[in-house]
């Protein structure tokens, strides 16, 4: 292969990527500035000439100086065509705090679970109802399935499940000032469960010998993993499959550390700057923080894991 004309594909895919974004941000622009009703007959002139005659140095200045409220009039536009303010309809009932955790088994379905911190309750779920109802209609129109919202009291707390005709499902529940959410009802009452009991994070022996030693545990972010007590019956299964593992697979297998210790990862928000730390540099699955983005060897896991599972076009696939 000649390595010039390689560069050079390279070289002119990467001018026409910065042409076809620089022509979308240009359109953006002139979209905008017709559809502000504020703006008078003169001043849409004045930018149409200097977005015509100049298109991408008028564009730049068009950002700069109108760049701030192209944002809020979208917002409005959405809101007059949907019936829906994304700002007060949605952010504005919840606060700032959020979490993500699979704690349990993650074969054959994870136990994700979501927490958003909620301020208005009965503005946020009215919100989730207007927002399913709209969604139906336009699955309606288009011919697609819709979505079922279901409710459920058990004593004092109310139970909800969004489902979908493709057999998706979404729990959920309102407890101590948060949403709580998970993909089955068991799932979801096990968390509850679980806190109730004070069976939380900081209880985890191997969560708190991950905090940094300095004591600073003022935290803006986290992100913690401890696959150990998963990885034992994820072997256990493999093992029961080796007859269907190849060589390679059994040495990627062995690579990984089943009593790896805990990986914590913590950022801190600082004025003019986010400061990333990380208590180790490894980890089961090679999520250190120089392979938190790339993953390197997920696409191994995934690989043995369809082995295990009996996917016998593995190899095909891979080539």
């Amino acid at each position: 292969m000649d390595t010039g004309n390689f560069w050079n594909v390279i070289l002119w895919s990467f001018w026409f990527f910065i042409w076809i974004a620089a022509l979308m941000v240009w359109f953006r622009c002139l979209i905008d500035m017709f559809s502000d009703h504020t703006l008078s007959g003169w001043a849409k002139a004045g930018w149409v000439i200097l977005l015509v005659f100049v298109p991408w140095l008028g564009a730049l200045i068009y950002l700069i100086a109108r760049g701030r409220s192209m944002a809020d009039r979208s917002m409005k536009a959405v809101a007059e065509q949907q019936g829906f303010d994304i700002r007060n309809d949605f952010a504005a009932p919840l606060g700032g705090e959020f979490a993500f955790a699979i704690d349990g088994p993650i074969l054959p379905t994870p136990s994700w679970k979501i927490i958003l911190e909620v301020y208005d309750q009965p503005k946020l779920q009215n919100t989730f109802e207007r927002a399913i109802a709209k969604l139906n209609e336009f699955s309606m129109i288009h011919g697609k399935g819709k979505l079922t919202l279901e409710t459920s009291a058990v004593g004092d707390r109310t139970y909800y499940s969004i489902r979908s005709d493709a057999g998706v499902e979404v729990h959920y529940t309102y407890a101590n000032g948060y949403l709580v959410a998970a993909q089955t009802r068991a799932l979801l009452e096990q968390s509850l469960r679980n806190r109730e009991a004070g069976n939380t994070l900081v209880r985890s022996s191997r969560f708190m010998s991950s905090l940094p030693q300095d004591g600073n545990t003022n935290f803006s972010a986290i992100f913690y993993h401890d696959l150990a007590p998963l990885m034992q019956p994820l072997a256990e299964r493999l093992k029961n499959a080796g007859s269907e593992m190849s060589e390679q697979d059994r040495q990627k297998l062995a690579a990984i550390d089943m009593n790896a210790p805990p990986t914590l990862v913590y950022a801190y928000s600082q004025g003019d700057r986010i400061t990333l730390a990380a208590n180790t540099e490894g980890g089961a699955f090679g999520l250190s923080p120089a392979s938190l983005i790339g993953l390197p060897n997920s696409f191994q896991m995934q690989h043995i894991l369809m082995n295990a599972m009996g996917d016998k076009n593995v190899e095909k696939k891979s080539e």
